[in-house]
């Protein structure tokens, strides 16, 4: 008889899920299926939502739980096929932040910290590309096309691809870390130890928590944060959001419209009513 695993990997797989959305579900179901101690068949409606009370006590984070809510969902209406309504088991509402945003001088200054090429390259891939950890670290050479001065990303989230610019300052930052290769990669821009295999995304975040405790600067920073600042730096340049929005690999602008509320010239720069009206103080 096959297990949950193998039944709920095959039901991904034809319908063309990730592979980083199939470890999320089979680790969440795996997680799931120890805690209520039940063979997955014999789950009812209310082990499902004392699960979800029990993550929500524990104080897990929304993007963990939501994640946890979508396997359960997958695997019961999808797998096992219950005919249950999808709304018994609910999603948690996200609170809605806007995201932290790296000043012009914070990127200089994180570069300055840097040593190797490697992790130059890295940083201003990161910076003025705005790709994912998980878009980087499957970068291949084949992807970077110098004549064309792009950058593909192939299979994206959402199984999308798209391209990026490629910035002419990125290309002699890679050229460079290029030459400083003894053993040059065949396959992976960006390998991990392992020439030959590519690197894994905790080293791109451990690679960034290092730059930032260097620098000094207080700000939380984390690999995503680049790319909030690419989309930011863009609007704050005048480039149209809809453009901003195919580079990001947005499916939706209302997405990419957040920028709005970050950006300099649309915040800061605003005068307010007390500055317009001749008033003593």
């Amino acid at each position: 008889m096959k297990t949950f695993e193998e039944i709920m990997k095959k039901e991904i797989i034809i319908r063309g899920l990730s592979q980083r959305t199939q470890e999320i579900y089979l680790r969440q179901m795996r997680k799931f299926i120890q805690h209520i101690k039940k063979s997955p068949d014999e789950v009812t409606l209310e082990d499902i939502n004392n699960y979800q009370y029990y993550l929500k006590d524990k104080g897990i984070k929304w993007n963990s739980y939501n994640q946890s809510v979508c396997a359960i969902r997958f695997f019961y209406l999808n797998t096992i096929k219950r005919d249950w309504s999808i709304n018994h088991i609910p999603y948690s509402r996200r609170k809605k932040k806007l995201p932290i945003v790296l000043s012009k001088q914070d990127i200089i200054d994180l570069y300055k910290t840097i040593t190797y090429p490697k992790h130059k390259a890295m940083f201003l891939t990161l910076y003025s590309t705005g790709v994912r950890v998980s878009e980087i670290v499957n970068l291949k050479i084949s992807d970077i096309d110098s004549k064309r001065m792009m950058i593909r990303i192939d299979q994206g989230k959402g199984n999308k691809d798209r391209y990026v610019v490629l910035s002419p300052k990125l290309l002699v930052s890679l050229r460079k870390y290029w030459k400083s290769m003894k053993v040059k990669p065949t396959k992976w821009l960006f390998p991990g130890a392992n020439i030959e295999k590519k690197m894994c995304r905790k080293s791109v975040h451990t690679f960034v928590k290092k730059i930032q405790k260097k620098s000094g600067i207080k700000k939380s920073i984390h690999p995503h944060i680049f790319r909030h600042s690419f989309a930011t730096h863009l609007l704050e340049a005048g480039v149209d959001i809809k453009r901003i929005q195919i580079l990001m690999g947005h499916r939706n602008i209302q997405t990419t419209s957040v920028y709005f509320h970050v950006a300099e010239d649309y915040t800061s720069k605003v005068k307010t009513p007390l500055d317009i009206i001749n008033i003593n103080y």
